[in-house]
């Protein structure tokens, strides 16, 4: 996120909750890692599934959202333009649905 990013997340409603789960993080991320490449456990996964990222976003995320998509059977995936990662966040307005 650009710093300007980071200080509007700061002053935003969702920050504080954010914050509160840092002691859960790294955590997560070893579970998150312990998926690995193998997307292939989602395939009986039927739930309509909306999957974003911006344009801007980290290669690997961008790179995942689109393998996962093509993996989940009835999902959809959306970039938004000039974004990073927490697009849903910083954009100024809504993007191309």
């Amino acid at each position: 996120m650009p710093e300007e990013a980071i200080e509007d997340f700061r002053c935003s409603p969702v920050w504080s909750v954010r914050a509160s789960m840092t002691p859960t993080w790294a955590r997560e991320v070893r579970a998150i890692d312990a998926f690995g490449d193998d997307l292939d456990r989602f395939t009986g996964l039927t739930a309509p599934t909306l999957l974003i990222t911006g344009e801007l976003s980290p290669p690997i995320l961008i790179d995942t959202s689109r393998r996962l998509q093509a993996t989940l059977p009835n999902s959809r995936l959306v970039e938004i333009p000039g974004h990073a990662h927490e697009a849903y966040l910083t954009a100024p307005k809504p993007w191309p649905r």
